[in-house]
């Protein structure tokens, strides 16, 4: 089959970039026609009907992008024209971090009050007061980097070759000093795009969060990238343009080959419709121009004669798609909300598959519902498990990074796995790895040219935006700048097409980037660590002096007069005497013993939670005044169970670990049997020389993990109300 239209553009791919290119085209007295390989338009978005009855409420659910912020002002400006309304998202209360184990819960509040001076602002307050400033100190050199960046060719960056030359993760290793700053920075990594921090560039992504408008605006809901979703779904924006377009719009119709050869038939026959497109259905079609407006990795697809350069195909070879699978789940109300919770989670650590959660209630509606990303390895797990499983992996995930177990019951659940999709490959972006955009960057926008060296084939697709890439405004730029492209390459008079006319008037409010004090001076963690050990003393001995009624240089003097007495008691007669009582001295020790192993670890005793062998003193013979030694350890209780004979032991995972190799792995919160050594029909030998116990050939071994009160973790560091107390009651009874 032939068809002829004259002086058509064809447009390969019928998401938001190619429908705006197109519409783009048609709008300035052209033609254009749309070949979508899917049976549906809308690429990446993707908006699902559902019964209102099942989902407390809900009639839609959108599995693809779906979130519209201040300074997005193409698809703001494509939704007013469409006649969609739009709403906020919730907000308002308080954010959750689960990071290897351990919630962090913390509010934006602050930022709203303008409590500038100890904490507030834009990232997370933790007691470790290192880690929070480490994290304040870190983000501000990545901001930093990432204005260095120009975000309309980045490869021209001065430090480009050095930036692109690491992974996002080596960076992240070499900067933040702190687990839980460097958690939480890469938390956001693959909360932005998808991929783990090892698998990107260090120059990509500062040009990714570049043409964000910064790390602020990325990460941000209130007036950031994330402020406001569209009533009824986002592939009605798609759905509106295609209406527009009518018969244009071609489903079913995935493309083979584009011919742009100065020797085809085609060219022979008609000078002007000389491009050949060829679907995989075999139908053929003469155009004059053609955008393709589809991911990079999936135009590798396409047979292209004359070849694009070498260096356009290496680039759509080595660039891979995100890894993504989005997930909703429904409850009969949002009781999250009933405890401070706004529903916002970011979760990093083994076994978590919720890395990236929201609120997606809508006004007006009765129901709960939580929007869950999945990235990475994770997500392929994820998405090989039958939908029943997903569904309780979810669950448990949730309940176990928010601490509410009423996550566990969701009344109805959707997800979209987008590596699945043979047509898109992956979800949100494409992603660069290392030494990619330094070498091939600049190809991303230049037209493809046939053998006498006109441009023939232009790129649109959201990851050739040179603002918000990888965003449904990013991919309506595009395609608004390829079909620019192409009408001036058919003569058109038309005014070059720049992405700053988008942005003459802001639809919504762009909100002023207020930082705290310490986000802007942010000085070198061991500046920071020196002042504050400087600091503690100072503190302490002033708590001291209030309390006492004496002058500072007074307590100083009799505490080192007594000091010196009670070495001389030691060194010579063995033992405390005079000025010195032996309770005294009890507690001298003992206040050093905490300074040395933190404090808190004196009153870490508890396994939390609701499961078996889970809220009962933890046993601490073996962990006197220290916390356990894992990061993210957890309270275990193991039962053994050999011819009606029950043992009992508490401990620390980190400290079972060290000897025992039958530990599930799987540690959800809970109750479930041993590792099994199925070839020889017992469990594996093992042995606590701690207890003198040998274990051999037990009937039954049963593993309880518990959640440890947060201050039982190393991770928890430095302790500072601590340290002032036991500080100052030291002052004073040395002082007395």
């Amino acid at each position: 089959m032939s068809n002829t239209p004259q002086g058509i553009v064809a447009v390969v791919g019928g998401g938001l970039s190619g429908l705006s290119a197109a519409k783009a085209i048609v709008d300035a007295g052209g033609e254009a026609i749309v070949f979508e390989a899917n049976d549906r338009v809308g690429g990446r978005t993707l908006t699902k009907t559902l019964d209102s009855k099942a989902t407390g409420g809900f009639g839609w659910v959108d599995l693809g992008g779906a979130f519209v912020g201040p300074s997005q002002n193409a698809v703001l400006g494509l939704i007013d024209e469409l006649g969609i309304k739009t709403y906020k998202i919730h907000s308002e209360q308080d954010w959750l971090v689960f990071a290897n184990g351990k919630r962090t819960q913390y509010s934006v509040l602050f930022y709203k009050l303008k409590a500038y001076l100890f904490c507030g602002g834009q990232w997370p307050v933790w007691k470790n007061p290192f880690a929070w400033w480490d994290l304040v100190r870190g983000m501000k050199k990545f901001e930093d980097m990432v204005w260095k960046v120009p975000h309309d060719e980045p490869w021209t960056c001065e430090r480009a070759l050095e930036w692109d030359s690491m992974t996002v993760e080596e960076w992240s290793a070499a900067t933040f000093w702190t687990q839980e700053a460097k958690d939480f920075f890469e938390i956001q990594v693959s909360t932005n795009v998808t991929d783990a921090p090892c698998q990107v560039s260090l120059l990509w992504y500062l040009w990714y969060v570049r043409s964000a408008g910064g790390s602020y605006m990325i990460w941000n809901a209130d007036g950031g990238a994330q402020e406001r979703k569209t009533i009824g779904g986002s592939q009605y924006i798609s759905i509106g343009l295609a209406a527009k377009l009518g018969s244009r719009v071609l489903k079913n119709s995935p493309i083979a080959s584009i011919d742009f050869s100065v020797n085809n038939q085609a060219r022979k026959e008609d000078a002007l419709n000389c491009i050949v497109v060829k679907t995989i259905g075999g139908e053929e079609y003469r155009v004059a121009r053609v955008i393709v407006a589809t991911p990079l990795p999936t135009q590798n697809s396409i047979s292209y004669n004359p070849p694009i350069s070498p260096r356009r195909r290496q680039l759509v070879q080595r660039v891979h798609m995100g890894m993504c699978i989005k997930c909703e789940l429904y409850y009969e109300k949002p009781f999250w909300k009933e405890t401070g919770l706004n529903g916002f989670v970011s979760c990093i650590g083994e076994n978590m598959y919720t890395h990236n959660c929201v609120d997606d209630c809508v006004p007006g509606v009765g129901g709960g519902a939580i929007t869950v990303f999945c990235f990475g390895e994770r997500a392929m797990d994820l998405s090989s498990r039958p939908v029943e499983e997903r569904k309780r992996f979810l669950g448990e995930n949730l309940a176990r990074s928010s601490g509410l177990e009423g996550f566990k019951h969701p009344i109805h659940y959707e997800d979209q796995a987008w590596m699945k999709e043979p047509f898109i490959g992956g979800c949100y972006t494409s992603c660069y790895p290392p030494g990619v955009m330094s070498m091939l960057g600049s190809e991303i926008r230049n037209p493809a040219l046939d053998e006498a060296g006109q441009q023939r084939i232009f790129w649109a697709g959201s990851e050739s935006a040179t603002l918000w890439t990888g965003y449904m405004d990013g991919a309506i730029r595009a395609g608004r700048r390829a079909a620019n492209e192409a009408l001036i390459s058919l003569g058109a008079n038309v005014r070059k097409y720049s992405e700053a006319d988008e942005d003459k008037i802001n639809i919504l409010a762009v909100p002023e980037i207020k930082l705290s004090f310490w986000e802007r001076a942010a000085l070198p963690l061991p500046v920071v660590a020196i002042a504050l050990f400087a600091t503690v003393p100072v503190l302490a001995l002033g708590s001291a002096a209030l309390l006492t009624k004496r002058s500072p240089l007074d307590i100083m003097t009799k505490m080192t007069d007594r000091l010196i007495n009670c070495w001389a008691a030691l060194k010579f007669k063995g033992c405390c005497t005079g000025e010195m009582s032996r309770g005294d001295l009890c507690f001298l020790l003992l206040a050093v013993a905490a300074w040395l192993t933190g404090v808190d670890a004196l009153w870490c005793y508890s396994c939390v939670g609701t499961h078996p062998g889970c809220g009962e003193v933890f046993d601490y013979r073996w962990h006197w005044s220290r916390v356990c030694e894992g990061y993210d350890d957890k309270c275990v209780k193991i039962i053994e169970k050999k011819h009606g004979n029950t043992l009992i032991t508490r401990g620390c995972l980190s400290e079972f670990e060290q000897f025992r190799r039958d530990i599930p792995a799987d540690r959800y919160e809970g109750c479930r049997s041993a590792a099994k050594d199925v070839k020889l029909g017992h469990y594996v030998n093992n042995t606590i020389k701690e207890l003198d116990i040998d274990r051999t050939h037990y009937d039954d071994v049963t593993f309880c993990f518990c959640d440890f009160d947060e201050r039982c973790n190393s991770g928890i560091g430095l302790q500072v109300p601590s340290f002032l107390v036991v500080s100052a009651i030291t002052f004073i009874l040395l002082a007395r």
